[in-house]
């Protein structure tokens, strides 16, 4: 029943969508207008969201099974930096790992940032230690707040979030003017795993629906996608968000990953020069060394922080030469429409390439 009720949602043209482009047009004023406030009220106007900061914990709750709610405020009081849906920071941890945990709270809440973190019992334990260790009180190195998932203007949304993939989708729903027209599909094995699950249900009803793959097997998306138009955003499990690609057009399909997904070059790896747009110097990057690694051995830094293509922080400006996109920030497409690389992994399509380093 619940296939078929999103399929006649989409299948059905909606009168709201008339106003759609006008609702978006002044979603992002109202954007821009907070953004201009913010510049004016910030206690320190010139921090960089690349700087590293020190923030404590204010509260840490239980949000789900295996999943913690952090609640994180400036020490010493006043504002943290503005951030829009989508958003992600970096928490860099005392044993030295990095990991990026998505803004999940209230974006014109400028008290403090809110994320969630599932304990992955991963192999190299960044979740367990937060798990383990972070408490009310802890502080905490921070940097970011940055955004390569933003929301975009859309007649229309589908929302499809995967277990902890519901942390920046709830906050791109909570950010949407109330009569725009979306609806939010969260997959998830059973609620107890589920975080805001009862919330996003109790504050939006039909618009949501939770199907919980343990109860009712895995939930069919092919006909789901094949129904509708709408602008498709997803954060969840590779095989989900692969899923989305394949299926959804390329200017409808918007994804976001913390894990790289390996991307090789067609015949190998080879050398190639970067040139300095600032400076002229030309730096030779052998086929085993990162662009970042060739540069910074040359004297020439670039901020970095998770070094396998995923946080963005190393985003870097192309002046002349074609890269080879090898990173998961967002699609080629969209890099190539901004006229960015990310050089802790991605390499030159060619012989030369210039960079605004």
């Amino acid at each position: 029943m619940a296939m078929i009720a999103l399929m006649i949602r989409f299948a059905v043209i909606s009168l709201r969508e008339r106003r759609a482009v006008a609702d978006a047009k002044v979603s992002e004023l109202r954007r821009a207008a907070q953004a201009a406030r913010d510049a004016v009220v910030l206690e320190n106007p010139d921090e960089d969201s690349r700087d590293k900061r020190t923030m404590v914990v204010q509260k840490v709750t239980s949000l789900a099974k295996n999943v913690l709610g952090i609640r994180l405020i400036p020490v010493g009081g006043g504002r943290t930096a503005w951030w829009d849906a989508g958003s992600h920071i970096t928490l860099h941890l005392p044993n030295g790992m990095e990991r990026q945990y998505s803004l999940c709270g209230d974006s014109t809440d400028r008290a403090g940032y809110d994320i969630a973190v599932l304990d992955t019992h991963g192999p190299e334990g960044g979740s367990t230690w937060i798990h383990n260790n972070v408490k009310a009180g802890t502080v905490m190195t921070v940097s970011g707040p940055r955004n390569h998932f933003p929301l975009v203007p859309a007649r229309t949304y589908l929302f499809i979030a995967g277990g902890i993939g519901i942390t920046p989708i709830r906050a791109m729903i909570e950010s949407l003017p109330a009569k725009r027209d979306w609806h939010l599909l969260y997959l998830g094995k059973n609620k107890d795993g589920m975080a805001f699950a009862d919330e996003v249900v109790a504050e939006h009803g039909k618009r949501v629906t939770v199907h919980e793959s343990d109860t009712t097997g895995r939930f069919d998306l092919s006909r789901l996608l094949e129904s509708t138009n709408a602008d498709v955003y997803c954060c969840g499990p590779e095989t989900l968000m692969s899923e989305i690609e394949q299926r959804v057009e390329r200017n409808r399909a918007h994804v976001e990953r913390f894990n790289p997904v390996l991307r090789e070059i067609e015949g190998g790896a080879r050398p190639f020069v970067v040139r300095l747009a600032s400076s002229g110097k030309k730096v030779n990057v052998a086929a085993n060394v990162s662009i970042t690694d060739a540069l910074a051995k040359a004297g020439v830094s670039i901020d970095t922080s998770c070094g396998k293509g995923v946080c963005g922080t190393c985003e870097t400006r192309i002046v002349d030469g074609k890269p080879s996109h090898l990173d998961s920030v967002m699609s080629d497409a969209d890099k190539d429409k901004l006229g960015v690389m990310y050089p802790c992994v991605s390499r030159a399509d060619g012989a030369e390439i210039t960079l605004d380093a």
